[in-house]
C-alpha cells in the first residue's frame, strides 16, 4: 500500500492546498503571541521552539516542511517587535532552544526595527538578560507568582555547561603556566620565588 508523500513547503493540513509563507506567518504569530502569554501565567513557565512549532501548526491547519528553527525564529522575530511596540514585557524570552538558550539574535530585532528592549543594568550577557525579561513575565502575567516576586532564573543546564566550560578554561591557564619558563637569579640562576627576591643573593 503506497502514501502519498507530505507535501513541501507550506500548505494546508486537510487538503495539502499551498499558502504563501509570508502570509501563514501572520496567523502563526498571532497564535503564537496568545501561546507565549498563556505560558507567562504559570512561574518559570516555558516553551521550546519544537513545541510552539507544533502548537501553531496545529491550532492554523497550516503546516510547514520548514525546519522549526526557521520558522519559529522568524515568528519570534515578529512577537518581539509587537511585544516591544505594544509595552509588553519580552514574550518571546520564554521560548528556548533545546540547549536551554534563547541565543545571541534574542536582541537583534527589536534594534533593527528601531525599538528597544527594557533596559537591565550589569555586564551584557544575553541569558541573564532573557532571565530578567521572563520574571518581568511572570510578574505581568503569572497567577500563581510567589509573595516575594519570584526571582531570575538561567535554564540549569545553560548553568551546568557555563560552570564545565570555565572548569576547562581554568584548566588550560593552568597548563599555560606551568609551561611558562620560571624567572631564575641573574646572579645565580636559582629559580625566584614568588616575591621575586633571591633568597641565597639578597
Amino acid at each position: 500500500m503506497s502514501t502519498s508523500p507530505a507535501p513541501r513547503g507550506t500548505y494546508r493540513a486537510e487538503d495539502g492546498t499551498p499558502v504563501e509563507f509570508a502570509d501563514a506567518l501572520k496567523v502563526w504569530t498571532r497564535i503564537a503571541y496568545e501561546r507565549l502569554q498563556q505560558v507567562a501565567t504559570h512561574y518559570n513557565g516555558l516553551i521550546t521552539y519544537k513545541e510552539l512549532a507544533q502548537h501553531v501548526q496545529r491550532e492554523s491547519g497550516i503546516h510547514t516542511s520548514s525546519t522549526p528553527a526557521n520558522m519559529v525564529g522568524k515568528i519570534l522575530e515578529l512577537c518581539a517587535v509587537q511585544a516591544a511596540s505594544a509595552g509588553d514585557p519580552p514574550l518571546t524570552s520564554l521560548c528556548l532552544k533545546t540547549d536551554g538558550t534563547v541565543g545571541t539574535a534574542y536582541w537583534r530585532t527589536p534594534i533593527a526595527e528601531g525599538l528597544t528592549m527594557p533596559e537591565l543594568v550589569g555586564e551584557p550577557d544575553v541569558e541573564a538578560d532573557a532571565a530578567e525579561h521572563r520574571l518581568m513575565c511572570y510578574r505581568a502575567y503569572a497567577t500563581d507568582l510567589p509573595e516575594s516576586g519570584g526571582v531570575a532564573r538561567i535554564p540549569e543546564q545553560v548553568i551546568v555547561r557555563r560552570e564545565r566550560a570555565d572548569r576547562a578554561a581554568e584548566r588550560t591557564r593552568a597548563a599555560k603556566r606551568e609551561d611558562e619558563p620560571q624567572p631564575v637569579c641573574p646572579s645565580c640562576f636559582t629559580q625566584l620565588p614568588a616575591s621575586g627576591v633571591c633568597w641565597q643573593c639578597d
